[in-house]
């Protein structure tokens, strides 16, 4: 696959995403990127990535950049609370 043919895959779903997201409701806002999170819960570049692979923090991945829903991440800690 080509440079060209990639960045064209990237611009079609990135126009997908934002169709998506007109018609689920959400909003840019309801997004945090992966430097965000670690901010939020306290804890590692490495920690976010173990708890990515094991499926404890879920995520959406477009290129290089991660990002996580906040519904998904308040149920992460409502469903770990103590």
């Amino acid at each position: 696959m080509t440079d060209d043919q990639f960045n064209l895959i990237l611009k079609k779903l990135d126009a997908i995403q934002q169709k998506l997201d007109i018609h689920t409701g959400t909003q840019p806002e309801d997004w945090l990127d992966n430097s965000d999170i670690i901010r939020l819960l306290k804890i590692s570049k490495n920690t976010a990535a173990a708890w990515r692979e094991k499926g404890i923090l879920p995520f959406t991945k477009i290129g290089k950049k991660i990002y996580y829903q906040k519904t998904e991440i308040r149920h992460l800690l409502k469903r770990h609370r103590l």
